[in-house]
């Protein structure tokens, strides 16, 4: 048990479990009220097709992974997203980096999969009509009033350049 094993993730996810229960907790006055004004507000009845709406498309998911992709025009957003919530590319030098934090501290640091997890599921998130999400979280009360799923990508960008950081 020299690498710490899965007794290293416990005080990790103790943690973890904590500061989600902590957040339910003062969170909960607000989600409470929007649950009881949600079906009054112009969101309270969204079908499927507007919950989806500012979802990245896979034409998108080039731009922000490749600059340049479509060429570089003024604007620089090729999207179908009129209102652009992130910027569409991170800078080759956080994706070395990042790169560099994983090859070196990947299997040592709890941190830097923690990251690496937060990275993929805000891009799953973002991503939404690509995948199931949508018809899982559209049901739910407070979630169903989301929308413009892309702005989830500032935790993929927290993400990338915190492993950059390391």
């Amino acid at each position: 048990n020299a690498a710490g094993g899965p007794a290293r993730y416990q005080g990790l996810l103790g943690g973890l479990i904590t500061a989600v229960l902590l957040a339910l907790l003062l969170a909960a006055p607000q989600v409470w009220l929007t649950a009881q004004y949600l079906p009054y507000s112009a969101r309270g009845h969204m079908g499927l097709a507007e919950f989806n709406s500012g979802a990245l498309s896979p034409k998108e998911w080039l731009t922000w992974f490749v600059p340049g992709f479509f060429g570089w025009r003024t604007p620089t957003y090729h999207g179908g997203i009129g209102v652009n919530y992130c910027t569409e590319y991170l800078g080759l030098a956080p994706w070395a980096l990042a790169a560099a934090a994983f090859a070196v501290r990947g299997r040592k640091d709890p941190w830097v999969g923690g990251m690496l997890v937060l990275a993929a599921a805000a891009f799953i998130l973002a991503i939404g009509p690509a995948t199931p999400l949508p018809y899982l979280l559209h049901p739910l009360p407070v979630i169903s009033g989301f929308r413009y799923w892309s702005r989830i990508l500032c935790l993929f960008s927290f993400a990338i350049c915190t492993l950059a950081a390391m």
